[in-house]
């Protein structure tokens, strides 16, 4: 099945990917003769190519997430026709279809906050402070020592607890 990658296959698997398409997608297709493999090979061999291949998922990550609101404003298929025995019209909720498109969110949601975390994925902020002013201005050699002698206490109160709970 593999075919060399020409200029012209590279040129057009570049435009895919960057449309949003998978390299696996895109390497179904009957007109790209070439693996995935053999595509990655190539993006880690020519510098060029690699770097053409880098930013083209970049924006097919971009066209993922414009996808997200395509299909979330999409309200098509929500609501289907019943009709009944009697003839009449019946507009029923379609919750699989509803089901179907939130999964299809979700999904790519994940799929890009694995793939540019730093971009796409849930901030974590947090904010740590301490009323304890006891180790403001101290050198960090002072800083050391006192954070050693608070630990050598608390493993002397955990050493403590063990003891009395194993005279009882």
């Amino acid at each position: 099945m593999s075919r060399k990658l020409t200029p012209q296959l590279k040129i057009k698997i570049l435009e895919r990917l960057a449309e949003g398409i998978s390299l696996r997608a895109i390497c179904n297709d009957a007109d790209v003769p070439v693996t995935p493999a053999a595509v990655r090979k190539a993006a880690l061999t020519d510098v060029d190519f690699g770097t053409q291949y880098a930013r083209a998922r970049d924006m097919g990550l971009e066209s993922m997430a414009e996808e997200i609101l395509e299909i979330a404003d999409n309200s098509s298929g929500d609501w289907v026709q019943k009709v009944n025995k009697d003839g009449s019209i019946e507009w029923i909720f379609n919750h699989e279809n509803v089901q179907r498109s939130r999964l299809r969110c979700d999904v790519r949601k994940w799929f890009l906050s694995k793939l540019a975390p730093k971009r796409y994925g849930d901030r974590i902020q947090q904010d740590v402070t301490s009323s304890d002013s006891s180790l403001k201005g101290l050198s960090q050699e002072q800083v050391v020592l006192r954070l050693t002698q608070i630990f050598e206490a608390a493993q002397a109160r955990r050493l403590a607890a063990e003891g009395a709970h194993n005279l009882s």
